[in-house]
């Protein structure tokens, strides 16, 4: 089962802190990250790390829907990226020629 978790739905006011702050009350959390945009702005989504699977669990059904800067915050389990094959993304496919 998985521990990272992603939150959507964030007011561009909250920071990483804030988040990790309002997961603790499930949990130890070991990372909050909130990706900022170039202008400095949060992209309103985070992502959460829990210690265990369970915490990770017991945030969702805890604080699905936690209101912070007035937006409920919507949380899933994290879907993890999967390692991308080179040759499926158009390098070096069989049969191409490389032209000089």
């Amino acid at each position: 089962m998985n521990n990272r978790l992603f939150v959507a739905n964030l007011a561009w006011a909250v920071t990483a802190d804030e988040l990790k702050r309002a997961f603790a009350s499930a949990g130890v959390v070991r990372d909050a990250f909130v990706p900022v945009a170039p202008d400095g702005r949060s992209r309103g989504h985070g992502f959460v790390e829990m210690a265990t699977a369970e915490e990770a669990a017991r945030a969702i059904e805890e604080l699905a829907g936690l209101e912070l800067h007035g937006r409920p915050i919507r949380i899933e389990y994290r879907n993890e990226r999967p390692e991308r094959n080179r040759e499926r993304a158009g390098h070096a496919r069989p049969g191409m020629r490389r032209f000089a």
